[in-house]
């Protein structure tokens, strides 16, 4: 029997748009030496799982799942790691539409869940410092949420923590939009 895990659903920008992020992640990462990591916006986390039977209950929820897309609002920061700088959106709706059919069938309901957003660097930094880097931030444009990702922390941890090692189990595309 497969031990449970503790995993992250993940909403991924589609190119080029992915590799534009990526390439803000990384600058800034490089800049306040701390790790990169990939796009995305966490739908959920704190799930407690085999991963097997995750990935079947996410393959499932994809289908039934249309790519949107998402237009950042605003740039913020907190003294939060893990939202120390990211990009809030001005509609918020279907990545909340999207959580509230996963949750049930995660077995997460009543877990309070931040506020959608992509973060853009993972760091403890002061106000003023925070401040500096997004200074150096040009807002993007809107992109196409194609893709859900089941992650895992690093092999044999539990904890977020090493970000490095943080692993993509499986990718699950979303079905093209219907054009009105």
């Amino acid at each position: 029997m497969e031990a449970e895990s503790e995993l992250a659903i993940w909403l991924l920008p589609a190119e080029p748009e992915r590799s534009s992020l990526g390439t803000v992640i990384a600058r800034l990462a490089r800049q306040w030496d701390t790790p990169e990591f990939e796009s995305h916006v966490t739908v959920i986390s704190g799930i407690r799982l085999p991963a097997g039977r995750a990935m079947t209950l996410l393959a499932e929820a994809t289908g039934e799942t249309a790519s949107f897309r998402l237009a950042p609002a605003a740039l913020a920061h907190t003294p939060a790691r893990f939202q120390c700088l990211f990009l809030t959106f001005a509609d918020p709706r279907p990545v909340l539409e999207l959580r509230a059919r996963l949750v049930p069938a995660f077995g997460l309901l009543g877990v309070a869940f931040p506020e959608p957003h992509l973060s853009l660097l993972y760091a403890v930094l002061a106000e003023e410092a925070r401040q500096l880097a997004a200074a150096q931030v040009t807002m993007p444009g809107p992109f196409l949420a194609a893709e859900l990702a089941l992650v895992a922390p690093a092999e044999g941890e539990s904890s977020w923590a090493n970000v490095s090692g943080w692993r993509i189990l499986g990718r699950f595309p979303l079905r093209e939009a219907e054009l009105p």
